[in-house]
C-alpha cells in the first residue's frame, strides 16, 4: 500500500518538473525553534542530546531543513527550483484517526516564484494527485490557506495588534478545550476596540465550531504559501500526508 501510495506522489510531482531532494533525519534543535516556535520545539519533538553535546531533534517537518538547503545554494541554483521529497516524519502529539505520531509526507516547494503562478500550480498538482487515486470531485475538498490574508483580518478588520493577533490565531488552533478557549477569547476581547467587539466574539465562537477531521483517508492535501526565513525567495509548498503503515 505504501509503495503505491508513493509511486502515485512521484509520478504526479514528477510530472509536473520537481526533482527529488533528501535531507538529514536529525537537525540542530535551534533550526525549529527559529522557524516554528516554542510550542513544536518544547511539545511535538523528539529530541535529545548526542554525545557531542549537541541539541538534536527527529525531523518534525521538512521546511526549515530545505530553507536551509537552498538558502545554502542560492547563487549556483537555477530559479525556479522544484523539489520534492517523501521522507519519514516523527510529532510527540496525541494520535488521531488517520495522524499518527510516525507519519510520511510528501513536501514538494517552489523557489523563486513571487506571484499567483505559483500558488495556482500547487492547487493544480493537488488536485491531480486526488485524481490520480480515483478520487472524483465531490470526494475532496482543497483549502488553501494563507497565512498574510489571516494577518490582514486581524490588524485591518478586526483592528487587533501584534499581540492580540498571535492570542487569537492560537485561541483558534490550540488543542484545547472550548471553555479555555473562550477564557482566551474574552481575555482578547476585553483589550480591542469596542468596533472590534462583535467581530472578535464571532471569531470567538467560530473556534467552538468541531474541526475538520485531519485526515479521512490515508493521504492529506494541504497548501500553504509563504516566504522562507532563511532565503529571501518566496516558496509555495504542498504537503501529502498519510500515517505510517507496518507494511510496504
Amino acid at each position: 500500500m505504501r509503495g503505491y501510495i508513493f509511486g502515485k506522489w512521484r509520478k504526479v510531482v514528477e510530472g509536473f518538473g520537481y526533482e527529488a531532494y533528501d535531507a538529514p533525519l536529525l537537525e540542530p534543535l535551534e533550526i525549529y525553534a527559529a522557524k516554528t516556535g516554542q510550542e513544536i520545539v518544547n511539545e511535538q519533538t523528539y529530541q535529545f542530546t548526542d554525545r557531542g553535546g549537541r541539541n538534536v531533534a527527529i525531523r518534525p517537518e521538512m521546511t526549515p531543513s530545505v530553507s536551509r538547503m537552498v538558502a545554502a545554494r542560492r547563487q549556483e541554483l537555477g530559479y525556479p527550483v522544484r523539489w520534492y521529497n517523501i521522507a519519514q516524519f516523527m510529532r510527540y502529539e496525541r494520535p488521531q484517526r488517520g495522524r499518527e505520531r510516525e507519519f510520511w509526507q510528501l513536501n514538494a516547494d517552489i523557489f523563486g516564484v513571487d506571484g499567483v503562478t505559483a500558488d495556482a500550480e500547487i492547487i493544480v498538482m493537488a488536485d491531480r494527485i486526488m485524481r490520480s487515486f480515483g478520487a472524483t470531485k465531490d470526494m475532496y475538498t482543497i483549502r488553501v490557506n494563507n497565512r498574510r490574508m489571516i494577518n490582514l483580518m486581524m490588524s485591518e478588520y478586526l483592528g487587533l495588534d501584534v499581540v492580540q493577533s498571535q492570542l487569537i490565531s492560537s485561541c483558534l488552533t490550540a488543542k484545547t478545550s472550548s471553555r479555555e478557549k473562550i477564557s482566551i477569547s474574552k481575555h482578547v476581547i476585553s483589550s480591542v476596540p469596542s468596533n472590534s467587539t462583535k467581530a472578535c466574539k464571532r471569531l470567538a465562537n467560530y473556534s467552538k465550531r468541531p474541526r475538520w477531521p485531519a485526515c479521512r483517508r490515508n493521504y492529506l492535501i494541504v497548501m500553504s504559501s509563504a516566504k522562507s526565513k532563511s532565503s529571501s525567495h518566496c516558496y509555495t509548498k504542498l504537503v501529502s500526508r498519510m500515517p505510517a503503515l507496518t507494511s510496504a
